[in-house]
């Protein structure tokens, strides 16, 4: 269900950064990301996942003034609200 959400960013990221190769998208793309912020239920598909949670890096304002904007609309990639 992700990928339309990475597509979505991809176009973004290209929209501000102009073309670029496959392997600086991809390195933008990962550089970008949180890791470590996704909990499965079980623990041994966990440890066989990169664990990572793609974000556009769009400054997130919502409001509480709080430095985690982890599920907040606009930077979140898994949030319905996405602002791309």
């Amino acid at each position: 269900m992700a990928s339309a959400h990475v597509t979505g960013i991809v176009a973004y990221l290209l929209s501000v950064h102009g073309q670029m190769e496959t392997s600086d998208m991809l390195d933008l793309l990962v550089s970008l990301s949180v890791k470590g912020v996704i909990i499965m239920s079980d623990p041994a598909k966990q440890a066989n996942t990169p664990n990572r949670l793609a974000q556009s890096g769009v400054p997130v304002d919502n409001g509480d003034h709080n430095d985690n904007n982890i599920g907040h609309a606009g930077n979140n990639l898994t949030h319905a609200d996405n602002d791309l």
